[in-house]
């Protein structure tokens, strides 16, 4: 059976012309179907409907696009050859100080001149594969907005998911081979020396 991915962007309304050049190219050369985007104010809700939905039709897999990344046209292919059932991009954050979303034992995971992949603790969804039946095996809420007592702020939605699957025994990977070529929109690519 062929895998049915269904691309999956939340966003507040707009999207940069650069996103759209890269999702116009990822359909060109990718077997997939856009999600659609429902309208919510906190992104935790809106990864919420748009998983139900791509549970909804049918998917096996649900490829999380945020509407502030960019990514290559073998996104799809390369993330599905790499046969786990999480695997995401690494990319810098844009908050102070800038690190790598991708974390193992609370440290701060980079990807630069790096390549497989690797069991982490958490990454951002920005530019992740999912198999649906980590969906189906993780009570909701899915994408939990936690406080972190440490940091004295909220630990994203993101790495609420990724600890969730953890301790159900999912193992999350970084893909340090696209994260090459993954960034967030206004951001430099992750080849620059850090």
């Amino acid at each position: 059976m062929n895998p049915l991915v269904i691309a999956c962007t939340p966003t507040r309304a707009m999207v940069s012309s650069g996103f759209c050049s890269d999702l116009l190219a990822l359909c060109r050369t990718s077997d997939l179907r856009w999600g659609w985007t429902p309208e919510a104010s906190y992104l935790s809700n809106q990864r919420t409907l748009l998983a139900r939905g791509a549970l909804e039709l049918g998917a096996t897999h649900i490829l999380w696009l945020d509407s502030d990344m960019r990514f290559p046209p073998s996104t799809v292919e390369g993330l599905l050859a790499r046969d786990v059932a999480m695997v995401g991009a690494n990319y810098r954050n844009r908050q102070k100080p800038e690190c790598f979303t991708a974390q193992r034992d609370r440290a701060w995971v980079s990807s630069v001149g790096r390549h497989g992949v690797e069991a982490v603790e958490s990454i951002g969804l920005g530019v992740t594969l999912i198999r649906t039946d980590v969906f189906r095996l993780l009570p909701e809420p899915w994408f939990p907005i936690e406080w972190s007592v440490e940091h004295q702020g909220h630990i994203g939605e993101d790495v609420g998911f990724c600890r969730r699957a953890g301790a159900a025994g999912i193992s999350v990977w970084v893909d340090h081979d696209l994260s090459q070529h993954v960034s967030h929109l206004g951001e430099t690519a992750l080849t620059v020396s850090v």
